[in-house]
């Protein structure tokens, strides 16, 4: 059993680095470990004493320490009939990332790995996508966001409900669709106290909301102004976590943990994106000052990273939106323009 978590961690590590091909060597062995330790009939035998309670579970674990340790080679085995299904689907075999993920949904269920079941049912949501079998692909990714909340894992949440939203994103009949499960996606991640998480997914918010503001004067539509305020707070809210993030003030930042490393820098990057989605909407709202200053800043910020290819971006940006500007009369957005 040890030899065979220890080959679970290698799958994991490869996984990490894309080495599938590797990856799957590990997976084959683990299994092999697996089925020396406990044989199929003998897994079959526990299992039936298992109907996918607490309860069966305690009185399992209360038969002894071998019970015990049958049910961790159980979970290791679901976790690696699930690694080898992503694998699977990686690789584009799809019959067998079916198979693997199935099983591995089915005995995360009898084991009450509530956790590891609600990934599975978002892996399947994805290999449904793959198949370009839309309609039952989101039926698993509502599934999953909602195993997801009973368990109580935000960040799985979270991470299911942005495959969602990019269902929805671009099409204008899906967009309050959309920023209704980014307002579900921030609620997860605020629960789970992960502030770059926060950051990341109310830029992406107002950058949508964005989008749709620049196309709508770009065709000579008036633009909402209570929307447009909206957009902007959401902006300005991700640039102020962004920029904390970077000062190294937030909490998210502080502990060290290393998915929270891992998402504090992905935030950071994303700073000069921050101040040119921030100035673009100050240009649309009208507030010269503040736009000026945040694009200069944006600029600012890629040059100091030595990226010329973004500070050309930047740039790019800036006369795409003067050149909107030039279009938008003073009083096309205004709060007598909103809607009631």
């Amino acid at each position: 059993l040890e030899a065979a978590q220890q080959l679970l961690e290698n799958v994991e590590a490869a996984r990490a680095t894309k080495q599938n091909d590797r990856a799957m060597d590990y997976c084959v062995q683990a299994i092999k470990h697996i089925n020396t330790y406990l044989p199929e009939k003998a897994r079959e035998g526990i299992l039936s004493d298992l109907d996918g309670s607490q309860q069966k579970l305690e009185e399992l674990i209360e038969k002894g320490a071998d019970f015990e340790g049958y049910l961790d080679g159980l979970l290791t085995y679901s976790q690696l009939l699930y690694l080898r299904g992503e694998i699977s689907m990686d690789r584009g075999h799809t019959k067998q990332a079916e198979d693997d993920l199935g099983n591995a949904k089915a005995l995360c269920e009898k084991l009450c790995d509530d956790i590891g079941a609600a990934r599975c049912v978002r892996s399947q949501g994805m290999l449904r996508l793959m198949l370009k079998d839309v309609a039952r692909a989101e039926e698993l990714l509502h599934l999953a966001v909602r195993k997801c909340r009973e368990a109580g894992d935000g960040r799985e949440e979270a991470a299911t409900l942005r495959l969602l939203v990019g269902l929805c994103e671009g099409r204008a009949s899906r967009f309050d669709e959309a920023c209704g499960l980014y307002h579900e996606m921030l609620e997860a991640l605020q629960n789970e106290g992960d502030s770059a998480g926060v950051a990341a997914a109310l830029l992406d918010l107002g950058q949508m909301r964005l989008r749709r503001h620049l196309g709508d004067t770009s065709s000579g539509k008036d633009v909402d102004f209570a929307e447009l305020e909206m957009t902007d707070m959401d902006l300005s809210s991700a640039l102020q976590a962004i920029t904390d993030i970077a000062d190294g003030t937030s909490k998210g930042q502080e502990d060290g943990d290393e998915d929270g490393a891992g998402s504090s820098k992905s935030a950071i990057a994303r700073l000069a994106e921050a101040l040119t989605a921030v100035g673009t909407v100050k240009m649309l709202l009208g507030d010269q000052p503040a736009a000026v200053d945040a694009l200069e800043r944006a600029r600012a910020e890629y040059d100091n990273r030595g990226d010329d290819e973004g500070s050309q971006k930047a740039e790019a940006l800036l006369t795409d939106v003067r050149r909107i500007m030039d279009k938008v009369d003073s009083t096309s957005v205004t709060p007598s323009g909103a809607a009631p």
